[in-house]
């Protein structure tokens, strides 16, 4: 009965009918064809097993012209809508857990002690350091070529933080003693 209740839902129009006759509920569900007459007559009859008062008596469709009325369909598709986007939020949730996992796995901080990397090779992080080290040179002899600058300009900040950058580099490079 669930299995051919759940294939009209499935099946229905924004209007509420599932345009399929008993033959074609039959075939989409692989239940023999009197056997779905029969849960048709059952969904569409009065529900007597439950004491509480329901919508339409407890029937779940009726017959209309074009096919099947679902009854009380707009509730099956909230129902869904909800279910829909509790999945959706679940899945958006796990997938910013998982870039957020991902980014911090990529960006390791420098250790205070040395300015190693965890995980990356003493003799790759020399490399990288003589590389940072060959920037920081560089840009500052473009600036040394800028100079003088004027009273208040961001350029003489940034040649302060790069000499400190450039000190720090030769200190765990090992070339000031």
């Amino acid at each position: 009965m669930v299995k051919v209740f759940v294939t009209m839902l499935a099946a229905k129009d924004s209007d509420h009918i599932c345009r399929l006759d008993a033959y074609r509920i039959h075939k989409k569900c692989h239940i023999d064809e009197v056997k779905v007459l029969d849960i048709l007559k059952l969904l569409a009859s009065p529900d007597t097993r439950r004491v509480s008062p329901q919508e339409y008596e407890g029937r779940r469709i009726r017959a209309v012209e074009d096919g099947w009325l679902i009854l009380n369909g707009s509730k099956y598709r909230d129902m869904v809508s909800a279910e829909m986007r509790k999945a959706r939020l679940r899945r958006a949730q796990a997938t910013f857990r998982e870039k957020k996992k991902l980014a911090a796995q990529q960006q390791p901080e420098l250790t205070a002690s040395n300015g190693s990397l965890p995980g990356v090779s003493p003799s790759v992080q020399v490399i990288n350091n003589q590389n940072a080290l060959k920037r920081v040179e560089k840009r500052l002899s473009e600036l040394k070529d800028q100079s003088p600058f004027p009273k208040g300009d961001p350029r003489k900040q940034e040649r302060v933080e790069l000499k400190t950058e450039k000190e720090r580099l030769k200190t765990v490079l090992g070339y000031k003693a």
